[in-house]
């Protein structure tokens, strides 16, 4: 890349849109002059009396009639090399010719407004009154630079302008020369608290520059970004920069790209980039155990740093930082027991004495969904009274030990039919377990999805009940449904009606003892003599297709998966290919089937209450009871002002959806006398404000480009670059040079 001095930069003379018209032109030039030599060799000198006397007598008129000549010659060279050079549609930068006539030019302002450019830095110089009055931000700064860019502009210039706020978008999608309007729209741009979107805003000039292509020539469309330039925003975490650095150099194709470098220090800023819960579960009365990330960003440590954990605007503990250098990251945590089931949000803010150009990050917000026993829903293809009997009994008993000895319950399941399926809420549960049940519906496929994608889990056992085939077309639906995997064959003979123990079978497989990494199998890690490797399985499906992304933690002895999991949305899918009960293995009469089983529910539950974390600039979808949509829904957020909210339904599922959230704090959504709460955060990458670094960026970059200062921008850009095309001016030159051609050739040539 190269990265220059737009004040020192050096300018070419001339171009031309089409380099092998002008060479043509060049070379046609010569073709008057070739003729005049190949008229001259007709001609051979012979003396003689008379001519000679001719001669001497019109030896006064030879210096007359030679200039003629000249001039004749030098007008026919004029007029074929002015006409291809025209069709070359030649173009000159301003400061060339200047006295021929002002270019016409295009401006693509993009004009960072995210959350970061509300900080007022140390030295305190005011901007411009876009923003505010007074207003010392980075972004009346910005404002009061474009404010220059505009007033600078002559009359026949175009601005576009693009707002970084993500999701970036058009401010002016097309060249405006009204410059009334442009400062209009200057003026209602407002910083928000959404997170920078570079390569976005990047993206959307490259479509306004190639429209603009038919009216402006290359070198005279320019694009400027204009904003606080962080190193998070152009390198990303990766620091690669693919997406910002591939718009930009597609862009320097058309235009000239212009980084605008602020100039500003980096500011000192302390931020709560991470909140979590470690625990497993999160159940009443029971320690849920809270992790935090704070960062420092600026220059000095921290010290003395405190975190508060707060549940429900009521602070629950307090836990000392260590101090922190610039650039780390350090993790506190804590428990905290929550009395009340029901729905939390918990906060961590950071508080400390050192100097914070950025409060606003300083908190954290998560949703978390408080059980008294996890509620699972379990759908038995074949129901019975007996508790162990049916398709689902084992996996109730293996979820509940202790519930006739009143233990306090971790889950709480709930056995129903396949076909009360259709009519059961799904949103009251945290998990649904189909236990061999044959087809489901498209629509209850859909409803399903919903459940998953919104955070719940989806447990699904292979059975004699289960029909592959509708399954695959319904659920995998080529790697576009829920399932992460597609039925294949079965392979095996199931247990005989009233066996009490599975036959011996010589080619009965078990299950492989890997080295396990997942969380589901961490227990039976070196465990060889579990009873898990230990079972039998007479009976199970084959995969066929595994979707892109899933996993397969766990085997049978001879390879087969025997566990395929995967993410949906915010939620899980977990897939056994064997059966939940004893009709297939003699896994469910073994103690670590327990163990499996809470393992999975517990990974299953993980995404339980995410739905209520989002960040500002997110689309907030909550799925609701279909019970709850007769209600109007009522949306307030951090300022108590009403949001605008609603009901829709999609494939028999209900969700209420309101946003984009357009500030950081807790929204409530209110459905009759039912109330819900939203945790909103800032991103986490627009805390590091660390402004990016020039060599950093250069390697990077693959492309012509611009960095300059604020000031020499004022200064040069708009005399700098500026480009001129003559091709009209040179047309008219040459009818004006074939005019005075015929003339002088009918003038000159009739005196001789």
């Amino acid at each position: 890349m190269v990265i220059r001095d737009l004040g020192k930069a050096t300018m070419p003379t001339s171009t031309f849109l089409h380099p092998a018209f002008a060479a043509v032109a060049v070379a046609s030039a010569l073709l008057p002059v070739v003729i005049h030599l190949l008229h001259r060799s007709r001609f051979r000198r012979e003396p003689w009396a008379a001519m000679g006397f001719l001669f001497a007598a019109n030896r006064r008129s030879a210096r007359r009639i030679q200039l003629e000549q000249w001039l004749l010659l030098l007008t026919r060279i004029a007029v074929i090399s002015g006409l291809g050079l025209a069709v070359a549609r030649p173009f000159f930068p301003a400061a060339v010719l200047g006295a021929l006539g002002r270019s016409r030019s295009h401006h693509v302002l993009l004009i960072d407004n995210s959350a970061s450019m509300q900080i007022v830095d140390a030295d305190g110089q005011p901007g411009a009154a876009g923003a505010a009055a007074n207003d010392a931000s980075r972004f009346g700064r910005a404002v009061e630079l474009c404010e220059s860019l505009i007033a600078a502009a002559p009359p026949g210039d175009g601005i576009s302008m693009v707002s970084l706020a993500a999701p970036a978008s058009a401010v002016i999608d097309h060249p405006a020369y009204d410059r009334r309007g442009v400062r209009d729209q200057l003026t209602r741009l407002s910083p928000t608290w959404q997170a920078t979107d570079i390569a976005g805003g990047l993206g959307v000039a490259l479509d306004i520059v190639r429209r603009g292509r038919a009216d402006f020539p290359p070198g005279s469309q320019f694009v400027y970004v204009i904003g606080d330039q962080p190193a998070s925003g152009w390198l990303g975490q990766s620091g690669d920069a693919a997406g910002s650095a591939s718009a930009a150099c597609q862009i320097a194709e058309t235009a000239s790209v212009v980084i605008v470098d602020p100039g500003h220090p980096n500011a000192a800023n302390v931020a709560v980039t991470g909140l979590r819960t470690t625990s497993t579960l999160a159940g009443a009365e029971l320690p849920i155990r809270f992790e935090a990330d704070v960062s420092n960003f600026g220059n000095e440590t921290v010290r003395d740093a405190t975190l508060r954990l707060s549940l429900d605007d009521r602070i629950v503990h307090r836990v000392a930082i260590q101090p922190i250098a610039p650039g780390d990251t350090t993790t506190a945590s804590a428990n905290v027991i929550v009395s009340q089931a029901g729905p939390h949000t918990v906060s961590a803010t950071v508080v400390s004495d050192a100097v914070d150009a950025f409060p606003r990050d300083n908190v954290r917000l998560l949703a978390i969904d408080v059980d008294d026993a996890v509620p699972i829903l379990l759908v038995d293809a074949h129901p019975a009274p007996d508790a162990l009997n049916g398709s689902a009994g084992y996996l109730a008993a293996a979820l509940s030990p202790g519930t006739d000895r009143g233990e306090h319950r971790t889950f709480s399941p709930r056995r129903l039919s396949h076909r009360e399926l259709p009519a059961e809420p799904l949103d009251d549960y945290a998990v649904v377990a189909l236990c061999g049940v044959p087809s489901l519906e498209t629509e209850l496929w859909s409803r399903l999805e919903g459940f998953v994608a919104a955070g719940g889990g989806l447990l699904v056992f292979a059975g004699d009940g289960v029909n592959a085939a509708d399954d695959n077309e319904r659920g995998y639906r080529n790697g576009a449904g829920l399932l992460p995997c597609a039925w294949g064959e079965t392979v095996g003979e199931a247990r005989r009606t009233g066996e009490s123990s599975a036959p011996a079978a010589a080619d009965a497989i078990g299950f492989a003892a890997d080295a396990f990494t997942h969380p589901v199998l961490a227990d039976f890690t070196g465990r060889t003599d579990s009873s898990l490797f230990q079972a039998r399985i007479e009976r199970f499906n084959r995969v066929q297709l595994v979707r892109e992304g899933a996993e397969v933690p766990l085997h049978y002895t001879d390879g087969s998966p025997a566990l395929v999991l995967a993410t949906h949305g915010r939620g899980s899918v977990a897939v056994m290919t064997t059966s939940a009960d004893m009709s297939w293995t003699n896994l469910p009469a073994r103690g670590d089937y327990v163990s499996l089983m809470v393992n999975l529910c517990v990974y299953l539950t993980r995404g339980r209450g995410a739905s209520r974390t989002c960040q500002v600039g997110d689309e907030v979808r909550y799925p609701i009871p279909a019970t709850a949509s007769a209600f109007a829904p009522h949306v307030t957020g951090p300022d108590r002002g009403a949001h605008d909210a609603r009901v829709l339904v999609n494939d028999g599922v209900y969700t209420a959806e309101f946003g984009p959230a357009e500030d950081a704090g807790v929204y409530t959504l209110t459905l009759g006398p039912q109330q819900t709460t939203f945790a909103v955060n800032l991103d986490p990458m627009e805390s590091d404000t660390r402004p990016v670094n020039a060599e950093a960026l250069r390697e990077a970059l693959e492309c012509d480009a611009s960095i300059v200062s604020a000031d020499d921008l004022r200064k040069t850009i708009l005399q700098r670059h500026r480009s001129s095309e003559l091709g009209d001016r040179m047309l008219f030159a040459v009818l004006i040079l074939l005019v005075a051609e015929s003339w002088l050739a009918a003038k000159w040539g009739a005196s001789r």
